[in-house]
């Protein structure tokens, strides 16, 4: 049973380096990042403790059938398939891949902020291309505001 302050957590939320998560109320989420013509993704579930909201992603496989067996890999969308492998090497610009997804953040007025490895919050902003840039995540009705 969901409590009306994890309500607060659901939605779309943003920040300003191309990550988005959507925080959904059956306790699953999507996460995405964006950059020119790349896209990585993740799935998987969330739960809270205190106002510390932690995901643990679910990977999404394919099959590969080959002639002497079985293969799993790391599908490259959401929706799992069999198939017989053509070609062996592939790059696409869109893969599955949480290495650089948050798996913890914590809420504090309105916003979701990325925990450092020292346990501390990272409220500071980052220079870039001459403009200074939080690491938080805001709802994304904000965001484009």
């Amino acid at each position: 049973m969901k409590t009306i302050a994890q309500n607060n957590y659901l939605g779309e939320w943003n920040d300003y380096w191309g990550s988005s998560f959507n925080i959904k109320s059956d306790s699953t989420f999507e996460f995405s990042w964006h950059f020119d013509l790349f896209e990585r993704w993740s799935n998987g579930v969330w739960i809270i403790k205190n106002d510390t909201i932690y995901f643990r992603v679910v990977p999404v496989y394919d099959t590969l059938k080959y002639s002497s067996g079985y293969s799993l890999v790391l599908s490259e969308d959401e929706k799992p398939k069999v198939f017989i492998p053509k070609i062996l090497v592939t790059e696409n610009a869109r893969k599955q891949d949480s290495t650089d997804m948050p798996t913890k953040l914590f809420y504090q007025k309105d916003k979701l902020y990325t925990i450092g490895k020292n346990g501390k919050l990272i409220k500071k902003k980052t220079k870039k291309w001459k403009a200074r840039f939080p690491f938080w995540y805001v709802r994304r009705e904000k965001f484009y505001k």
